[in-house]
């Protein structure tokens, strides 16, 4: 078996970052009351679950699948969520990571040419810079989703009231 090892820098410039907006998605989208101990402990499953999927070198097919069933399992076990919802949570989050990662190497594409690109992808560190626009998006899309979920709370406190 071949174990992949991620660097530092792909460490603390993507993944870190990607944990905490996707759970705090999750969080957001099944309508669960954020605790920060739980916030905390989510994050850590979360990232070493990913962590130790990809290093095992299966697809990432399966990663994302297995990752899906650890947080739907993870927020059950410590919010007492209900699965379905959940459930649909992280898929819509996985999704949001899928496009946002989209349209990051489209950026990518459009600024440098291909082997400028492949370059950059073959450094540790290049590869985690290349990894920076796709993460800005996907917390622009999770800040959206925030403040489009206020905002529809606030106007039906209004209708009621």
């Amino acid at each position: 078996m071949h174990i992949v090892f991620y660097s530092i820098y792909e460490v603390l410039i993507k993944a870190i970052p990607e944990t905490l907006l996707s759970v705090y998605g999750v969080f957001l989208l099944s309508k669960t009351k954020i605790s920060f101990k739980k916030y905390l402990g989510l994050c850590l499953i979360h990232f070493s679950s990913i962590y130790l999927l990809r290093s095992i070198c299966i697809s990432t097919g399966a990663v994302t699948l297995f990752n899906l069933l650890i947080t739907v399992i993870a927020f059950k076990i410590l919010c007492n969520t209900e699965i379905f919802k959940t459930l649909i949570s992280a898929f819509i989050m996985i999704i949001i990571v899928l496009v946002s990662e989209l349209i990051g190497f489209m950026l990518l594409g459009w600024l440098y040419d291909t082997e400028r690109i492949q370059i950059l992808l073959m450094d540790p560190f290049g590869r985690s810079i290349c990894g920076i626009p796709s993460t800005v998006i996907f917390g622009s899309i999770v800040l959206l989703i925030k403040l489009l979920m206020n905002y529809t709370f606030k106007n039906n406190i209004k209708a009621k009231g």
